[in-house]
């Protein structure tokens, strides 16, 4: 066999590694998270259950919007695939081919990746919407002010374009990275205020006392 069979022999076993280490990392590096353990069905907990099932919710929120920002910053190299240059050998251009075939279907894998940590974000905050709703609910019987949580950054485009001449893939991508991180903090973010709420409402069975209002 020629050197360059070897050599495109090898690119190719090396790319097949590589795709499958990436499509493995994929799978095995994101488990899903639990929902509530207090139940499907909030509507009798008291405000201590509540409180301690957003608690829960703030730190599932918080570990996916973790992996939001892990999943931005490994992708950052497939920004760009291999460039072809007019001196190039033509062991480099076949190096060159094999690598842009790679970077597109690493690009697939990171998209689903993507759509998956979206999935689980709607999954999860669906599973703990009557949480929220049931704190609300103990805030408004006693005259006391409710806690929103806005849904608008909880949608992404449904795929990317993964080919190897969309010079803006990492910009999309890191965009829905960033709008689903958003979600999350800001969710986690109300489920705290909300956690606050309900512990004043245990304290003084409503409002604070307008003297440590300010305080």
């Amino acid at each position: 066999m020629s050197k360059l069979g070897f050599f495109l022999g090898g690119a190719l076993a090396g790319a097949a590694g590589l795709a499958a280490a990436a499509l493995l990392d994929r799978n095995s590096s994101a488990p899903e998270l639990p929902g509530p353990s207090c139940g499907d069905s909030p509507a009798g907990l008291d405000a201590a259950a509540v409180a301690s099932a957003l608690n829960e919710y703030f730190f599932k929120a918080h570990e996916l919007a973790r992996r939001c920002s892990t999943l931005s910053m490994e992708s950052c190299e497939l920004s760009m695939g291999p460039i072809d240059l007019p001196d190039d050998s033509l062991l480099q251009k076949a190096a060159n081919a094999i690598g842009s075939g790679l970077t597109r279907v690493v690009r697939g894998f990171r998209n689903e990746d993507l759509r998956s940590l979206h999935r689980q974000a709607a999954t999860l905050f669906s599973e703990y919407r009557p949480i929220f709703q049931r704190g609300n609910e103990l805030l408004k019987g006693a005259s006391m002010a409710g806690v929103g949580v806005s849904t608008k950054e909880l949608n992404i485009r449904e795929r990317l374009d993964n080919r190897l001449d969309n010079e803006d893939w990492f910009d999309d991508l890191d965009e829905g990275c960033s709008r689903l991180n958003t979600f999350l903090t800001d969710s986690a973010d109300a489920a705290q205020e909300l956690i606050e709420q309900l512990e004043t409402l245990q304290k003084y069975g409503g409002p604070a006392p307008l003297s440590l209002a300010g305080a």
